[in-house]
């Protein structure tokens, strides 16, 4: 008997296709609901039925790699589907519509592939439209062999998800290809202006472009602390801390987070860089699995004109107040001391007393110098 409703179940489903990381879990929800015990997603790879998996439940790596290896030539399901013309987009099947049971029970893929996994009926579902390219996925439940076949109920819920699962494959699929360009195409990377690295959940750098490898090499390589291929930090003192930046990206994983640094400088006045974080939407691998290892793309930006989010980061590294923000805010924008007055409706000697604070917290003599390296910290984004 099918336990969930579907409405939430269509929710759950679109909700993965823009969060990879989700399916897992939405994959269990309707396996729980058809009383399934094991799931596999798959790829048909050959007309012969091998399948590469993107994820699979309750199904032992070491059989699925003798599947591949040995058990695809003797899988009656897979054969039934071919012979009788099923391995067709859009079709939901239980697995005595492929295989006549009796002959099923009697035959060596039964008996010597399924049961030692406790497998003993299929639900399996065609995820792929005849004129789209792409993969031709297929997702199959399986159940115990001390549970009762799956019966129209459950083939009637399963075609009911079918098309919302595969328009939402479809969306993780094309969502994510500029991601998985950046972590495995090193010709795209290259390709940007700025420095930029490709970083794991334990800001291990897994890869990086060459205005990165530059940037880690020259004079400006305190920019950026490293040791061992990982990130310790950013220049001498940052805002946010990258520690803190990271758990930010975590939980907001698509959204950039902005952090200023300071770069130390042997001429003594410091520079100061930015940077942007963001937590990239996990792609499937080449091997067309879907797993939720974090990945992270760090750019660092060292030149340009603020934006406010930039210029506010700028404001935390120095310890600016409100007040000091906002008259630094207006002669970035080129105010005089007296129009910044004017329009904060503040007397000029408090805007004179808040330049002094910003130059002294700065570490800055010069107007010229201060403008210089708020530009620096708080570049377009």
């Amino acid at each position: 008997m099918v336990s969930r409703p579907l409405d939430p179940l269509v929710d759950d489903i679109y909700q993965a296709a823009l969060d990879p990381t989700r399916w897992s879990r939405v994959l269990a929800d309707i396996r729980e609901g058809i009383g399934a015990s094991a799931y596999s997603l798959f790829t048909l790879a050959s007309p012969e039925g091998q399948k590469p998996e993107l994820l699979t439940c309750n199904v032992d790596p070491e059989w699925s790699q003798a599947y591949r290896d040995y058990w695809w030539q003797h899988d009656a399901w897979v054969k039934g589907a071919f012979s009788r013309g099923l391995a067709a987009p859009g079709l939901t099947l239980s697995g005595s519509m492929l295989v006549e049971p009796e002959a099923f029970q009697k035959g060596i893929w039964f008996n010597e592939a399924l049961r030692p996994q406790d497998m003993g009926d299929l639900l399996t579902t065609t995820l792929w439209t005849a004129d789209a390219p792409g993969p031709q996925l297929v997702l199959s439940f399986y159940r115990s062999l001390r549970s009762e076949r799956f019966g129209s109920s459950e083939v009637n819920h399963l075609a009911a998800l079918s098309g919302h699962l595969r328009r939402a494959f479809k969306l993780t699929l094309n969502g994510t290809q500029l991601n998985e360009n950046l972590q495995q195409q090193t010709a795209i990377l290259d390709g940007i202006s700025q420095p930029l690295l490709i970083l794991n959940g334990q800001r291990k750098i897994i890869s990086q472009n060459e205005m990165a490898e530059r940037l880690l090499s020259n004079a400006l390589g305190s920019a950026i602390q490293v040791r061992n291929h990982r990130v310790l930090s950013l220049g001498q003192r940052e805002s946010p801390t990258l520690d803190a930046a990271f758990d930010w990206a975590r939980t907001h994983p698509g959204q950039p987070t902005s952090i200023a640094f300071v770069i130390p400088s042997n001429e003594g006045l410091p520079t100061v860089g930015s940077a942007r974080l963001i937590m990239l939407r996990q792609p499937p691998s080449q091997s067309f699995r879907l797993d939720a290892s974090d990945r992270f793309m760090l750019q660092i930006e060292l030149t340009e004109t603020p934006p406010p989010e930039g210029l506010r980061a700028f404001a935390d590294l120095f310890g600016l107040t409100q007040g000091e923000f906002r008259v630094l805010a207006l002669m970035i924008d080129d105010f005089s001391p007296r129009l910044i007055a004017d329009h904060l409706g503040i007397s000029l000697p408090t805007v004179r007393t808040h330049l002094q604070r910003i130059r002294q917290k700065t570490e800055t003599r010069r107007f010229a110098d201060l403008i210089r390296l708020a530009l620096a910290a708080s570049k377009s984004h």
